[in-house]
């Protein structure tokens, strides 16, 4: 399937796996990963923010439970023990950088990222009903797990 997107204000056209829904084609790979030095990207999810998404108290963001076929063996065991976290770097449309930690929370079995989500918020002005699209890609030497969001649209 061809998919159209908008990736760091650039229009890219790329072929995508339904099953998967990874971009297969070399051309996103450049939008967030190009200036961080990464090699691959993929298409996490694209979601309309929900009041929970935007409030101080909640502070964080659901990540959807495909995002482990993109991890090492390593990086799903450490996400999944209740006790640890992963430090991860999220950037947005403006070249913004946020210190975030990806974990798994047990009591409501959901993936998450936070310590950092409501900077990137209240520096991007989301709100309800804007849409986003998730990204991750690999940076440098050590392919350490990134994060992109592209705002995509703001109500």
């Amino acid at each position: 399937m061809i998919k159209t997107i908008k990736l760091f204000g650039v229009e890219i056209s790329a072929d995508v796996d339904d099953e998967h829904n990874v971009v297969s084609a070399p051309a996103p790979a450049t939008a967030p990963a190009q200036h961080e030095g990464g090699a691959y990207c993929c298409l996490i999810n694209e979601k309309r923010l929900e009041k929970s998404d935007v409030d101080p108290a909640q502070s964080r963001f659901h990540i959807p439970w495909k995002i482990l076929q993109e991890l090492s063996k390593e990086e799903r065991d450490l996400i999944l023990n209740e006790k640890e976290s992963l430090a991860v770097k999220v950037t947005d449309n403006r070249g913004g950088s946020f210190d975030m930690v990806f974990k798994h929370w047990p009591s409501s079995n959901q993936l998450v990222l936070n310590q950092g989500w409501m900077k990137l918020v209240k520096e991007n002005q989301l709100k309800k009903d804007d849409t986003v699209a998730l990204w991750c890609y690999r940076q440098g030497q050590d392919s350490r797990l990134c994060f992109a969001v592209d705002i995509l649209h703001q109500a």
